[in-house]
């Protein structure tokens, strides 16, 4: 394959080779159907609200009343930390392969205010020369085999590459179920936009079933984020480490509390030193 860009000149591109299909048999065998099963329900949970943003995915030009329909998604950080979490840095891979498509002119239609209405209902268009990068993503998760999907950008971006790669990448976790649920969020609906910052004025909603549960061990209940007594903050996922740190299990804030002071009890001193993450005062 070969690509001109911008009238430079033709380069040779490397033909995209999936990975052998035998990978996934080779592996496949270190995983008990159980553990399959947990690592499949971990991929598939959701991400923290936090690191969910929103981007427009039709916007209707109405000048200060402009108003759009958002799209969810999640940063790249947010995919290969679950994956590191999951499976662990050295348990998944991935492979890159790039090519450029020949130039071709596209229609760019952009939307104008009326002067004399004040309505934004011109109509104006102008014919670009332009090409587009296109990224063939492959995820390999050891024990699970691998799954390659496609990004593109066009080239006149600046960041065409790193938002092929991106695009890529996402949609071949998502065959892993990793990010999945994001294509099932229900329509965010026409909301308040504002053009100049690019951004919603009321931040779409995520429904319940959107948002990740962790159940505590002990008591059963939903783990949440703590605040100490001194105002530290603890995230979710710093209140699970902590208390698997210390003993052997996720738990809640209080449950935490609990069982540290059953340790103390037993040890006989007043503080063994695994006190929180706590509950606030």
């Amino acid at each position: 394959m070969s690509a001109t860009v911008n009238g430079g000149a033709t380069q040779a591109l490397p033909p995209f080779v999936p990975p052998p299909a035998a990978n996934a048999e080779a592996t496949a065998k270190k995983f008990t159907p159980a553990k399959l099963r947990e690592i499949d329900r971990k991929l598939r949970q959701p991400f923290p609200p936090e690191l969910i943003s929103w981007k427009p995915q039709v916007v209707s030009y109405k000048g200060e009343n402009s108003t759009a329909m958002g799209a969810a998604y999640a940063d790249n950080r947010a995919y290969t930390d679950r994956l590191n979490q999951v499976v662990g840095s050295d348990g998944w891979s991935q492979s890159v392969v790039l090519s450029t498509s020949s130039t071709y002119e596209k229609e760019v239609k952009k939307k104008e205010k009326n002067p004399e209405t004040g309505t934004w209902d011109i109509e104006t268009s102008k014919i670009l020369r332009t090409a587009r990068i296109s990224a063939v993503v492959t995820v390999t998760i050891n024990g699970l085999g691998s799954h390659s999907n496609v990004g593109e950008s066009d080239i006149a971006d600046e960041n065409a590459t790193t938002s092929a790669y991106a695009q890529g990448f996402k949609r071949a976790c998502t065959e892993f179920g990793l990010g999945r649920y994001l294509y099932d969020l229900p329509a965010t609906g026409w909301l308040p936009y504002d053009t100049k910052s690019k951004k919603f004025k009321t931040e779409p909603q995520l429904p319940d079933w959107a948002i990740p549960r962790e159940e505590c061990m002990d008591c059963k209940g939903t783990i949440s984020a703590v605040t100490t007594k001194d105002g530290t903050a603890h995230s979710v996922e710093q209140v699970i480490a902590r208390s698997t740190e210390v003993h052997g299990r996720q738990l809640c804030g209080k449950c935490h509390l609990v069982a540290s002071k059953k340790m103390q009890e037993r040890a006989g001193k007043a503080n063994i030193g695994v006190p929180a993450p706590g509950v606030a005062a």
